[in-house]
């Protein structure tokens, strides 16, 4: 009877025994030894309680990186801003000096103006009354009246200048024979030259004179051989005679100083030369004409 009254009390002693092994694993205990001291210091922790406490500090301490990040980066930005305000600053200033010297130029002018006034007119600006100004102005606008006909004409007279011919045919060449009376090389009588021949080699580049439109471009026909006749501006009319080639068309717009052709012994010539003429056309369609004018004073306008 003892034996049976024994075993279920073993049995719970062991069921005890297990749950206080379960126990004492969820804990810990951190132990303390001064080494001047004899007695030591325990401290029984929970693993729960542990884990939490650890976690708390890595979440305490990732935050605290995540603020300390913040605050460089609102520094960084900070200074950014600073350094941008005193450039605004800077230019803001640079912008009120130049103002200030504008300010003081427009100052200097109306000075100026007002002693220039009272020069010419003999009063000061503001004591002028309306109608004795009025008179002023008119009389001002008279007297500037020749000015004003003195720059047109001169203006009219650049524009023209610009686009008469001007200069030499070609970049370099030997005169032989002017603009003017003459005796033939084919009859030896005295006859009309009605341009100035320059002679080269055969194959020279021939140039525009001026701007224009080709107006006729004959590769075969009569004295003049193969050549070109262009049209400038005010009715000026430039030819270009005896070439060996051609090297625009009809109605083709060219610049000075474009190629037209070529030199050559084209037409009636005694030797290789370019026959070069300046004419001036009447501009009326019903009574058309062109009369021959000296190219020496164009030419020279460049030499």
């Amino acid at each position: 009877m003892a034996e049976i009254a024994s075993a279920p009390q073993t049995r719970l002693q062991r069921r005890r025994l297990s749950r206080d092994e379960l126990r004492a694993g969820d804990a810990f205990t951190v132990m303390l030894v001064p080494h001047n001291r004899e007695a030591v210091f325990r401290v029984r922790l929970n693993y729960r309680l542990a884990k939490f406490l650890v976690i708390i500090s890595i979440f305490l301490f990732v935050l605290g990186l995540g603020g300390i990040a913040l605050l460089v980066l609102q520094a960084k930005s900070r200074n950014e801003i600073l350094t941008e305000a005193d450039i605004w600053q800077t230019r803001l200033r640079l912008a009120e000096y130049r103002r200030d010297r504008i300010l003081a130029t427009l100052h200097t002018f109306d000075e100026k103006g007002r002693e220039m006034f009272q020069t010419i007119w003999g009063e000061e600006f503001g004591s002028v009354r309306r109608g004795k100004a009025d008179f002023m102005a008119e009389e001002f606008s008279r007297r500037l009246a020749p000015a004003r006909e003195a720059l047109r004409f001169f203006s009219i007279r650049e524009d023209a200048l610009q686009n008469m011919p001007s200069g030499m045919p070609m970049a370099s060449a030997f005169v032989t024979s002017m603009y003017g009376t003459r005796i033939s090389p084919f009859g030896f009588v005295s006859q009309f030259h009605s341009g100035i021949d320059f002679a080269n080699s055969i194959g020279t580049p021939i140039l525009a004179t001026a701007d224009g439109r080709v107006v006729t471009a004959v590769s075969e026909g009569g004295g003049y051989g193969k050549h070109v006749r262009l049209l400038h501006k005010h009715g000026l009319v430039t030819l270009y005679a005896h070439m060996s080639a051609l090297n625009v068309e009809k109605d083709q717009w060219v610049k000075r100083g474009d190629v037209v052709g070529y030199l050559g012994q084209t037409g009636s010539a005694t030797g290789p030369h370019l026959h070069y003429e300046i004419r001036l056309r009447n501009p009326d369609p019903f009574n058309a004409f062109e009369i021959t004018l000296n190219p020496w004073p164009f030419i020279k306008e460049q030499l």
